[in-house]
């Protein structure tokens, strides 16, 4: 019987399927457990920590922000600032009304406005903190280029409204209330800066968020760039991007070069500033949520932590999973620093996705050689004889010191797991499983298919 092999390896750089549906012999993983997926295969996690004193979890709360005056930790009741050098917690406002939702922040330097849709928080230049007291909350706030942009304003007539202040302005009384920016008092108003706008949807709008030279608002049922025109004034135009809608108020984050966000139906999606939009998928992750689900963002590492109570995707060059459950990270001292949760599962592991060798029929899976590195190296194969039926498990077998193992394992499908002990030094690269046919019925008129379709057969 003649012996053929093949090379699997672009499946270590896409990461996990992005949909259920991917038929065999996808060059996708089937899971990917605590490792990071990269350009050049399989990595260790980048680490997260924590510190001593942060506040318990009690999802998708608390919530580490990195703002200009230094990174800060909100709490349901209270906010901390963070020292960078001795990693100590410093409360600068406690008493607030107690609530679950998570913040966004208005960052002009010193000066600060913080809402989670229930209450609003100013620290003005002077350092002083203090609760304001709005006509209307904003769920969401930002910073774009030196104008203060709101949205969402309760749950009631102007939930789908957006606003937004004079340039180089901050006037809340002005921007919070019922007014929305265009009371006569306000004198940006006669220069046209300030102004206000219905969103083309009717749901609660959720967040505002920068991007490029525009604004991108994300509602519960549709999403919208902002875009910022200086003729015939400096004001904003309207692009619809379509009727998408957030999962939830927390689930995008990103930079001004790119987002990414988990819609309602559970797919991730990637939007970047020339308003390229990209389904990436993986609902499978997160369609069936029982938690907020919550996306944070490593700038340094470009990374995106896509979360809810149970479990974390790691979004590099591909997708996994991670054992740390994340509800926010940012960067300090070149540190990933967050408050996190952990899953069950601590060992690193990846599965291929299901294969058949492109060829129907019993074969026989001799030998695999793996590109891998780590510590405690196991490979288990499972196997099943028909798709209407489910995988049987394989026998755990302990790579060589080469790299290799023999499942000798007849099937007509087969699926490959390969796990290691220790995060920290877990990569591999490449598989290349060799087997043989083991069916006399199928060699006959066989070996020109498997030459066509298998390369490195030889034949």
């Amino acid at each position: 019987m003649k012996e053929f092999s093949f090379r699997w390896s672009e499946g270590f750089t896409k990461g996990i399927r992005p949909h259920f549906s991917v038929g065999l012999n996808a060059l996708y993983l089937y899971d990917a457990n605590n490792v990071k997926i990269g350009s050049f295969g399989v990595e260790p996690v980048p680490g997260i920590y924590t510190i001593t004193d942060m506040p318990a979890i009690d999802w998708p709360m608390p919530q580490i922000i990195a703002t200009s005056y230094g990174p800060m930790i909100a709490a349901p009741t209270e906010l901390f600032s963070l020292n960078p050098l001795s990693l100590l917690l410093t409360s600068v406002i406690a008493g607030i009304p107690s609530s679950q939702e998570r913040y966004d922040v208005a960052d002009f330097d010193l000066y600060q406005v913080w809402t989670n849709g229930v209450t609003v928080i100013v620290r003005d230049y002077l350092g002083a903190w203090a609760i304001y007291v709005a006509a209307l909350t904003p769920y969401s706030v930002c910073n774009f280029r030196g104008q203060l942009v709101a949205g969402g304003f309760g749950t009631g007539v102007y939930k789908n409204w957006v606003a937004w202040g004079g340039i180089g302005e901050v006037d809340l009384a002005v921007l919070l209330s019922t007014s929305l920016g265009l009371a006569v008092a306000d004198y940006s108003a006669n220069k046209n800066t300030a102004g206000n706008r219905v969103m083309p949807f009717t749901g609660q709008i959720y967040n505002v968020k920068p991007l490029g030279n525009k604004v991108i608002v994300y509602g519960a049922d549709g999403i919208v760039a902002l875009v910022a025109v200086e003729e015939p004034a400096p004001t904003f135009g309207l692009r619809n991007l379509g009727s998408i809608g957030l999962i939830n108020r927390g689930a995008v984050g990103g930079n001004e070069d790119i987002h990414v966000f988990v819609d309602k139906l559970g797919y991730v999606w990637s939007i970047d500033k020339e308003l390229k939009m990209n389904r990436l998928g993986y609902s499978e992750m997160f369609f069936n949520s029982i938690s907020d689900v919550v996306v944070s963002h490593d700038p340094m590492l470009k990374d995106f932590y896509i979360a809810n109570e149970e479990t974390c995707g790691l979004l590099a060059d591909g997708m996994s999973r991670i054992y740390c459950v994340p509800t926010s990270v940012v960067r300090v001292n070149n540190s990933l620093i967050g408050p996190f949760a952990v899953s069950a599962e601590s060992n690193p592991y990846v599965i291929a996705c299901e294969f058949d060798c492109s060829l129907r029929g019993i074969k026989t899976l001799t030998g695999i050689e793996f590109g891998a590195s780590g510590s405690g190296l196991k490979a288990t194969v499972d196997y099943r004889y028909s798709v209407s039926e489910a995988f049987r498990a394989g026998v755990e077998k302990t790579l060589t010191k080469n790299g290799t193992v023999a499942p000798l394992i007849s099937a007509v499908e087969f699926r490959v797991k390969l796990e290691g002990s220790n995060a920290s030094d877990f990569r591999v690269n490449y598989m290349s499983p060799r087997y043989k046919l083991s069916d006399k019925r199928l060699i006959r008129g066989t070996y020109a298919q498997a030459n066509r379709v298998v390369p490195g057969s030889g034949k």
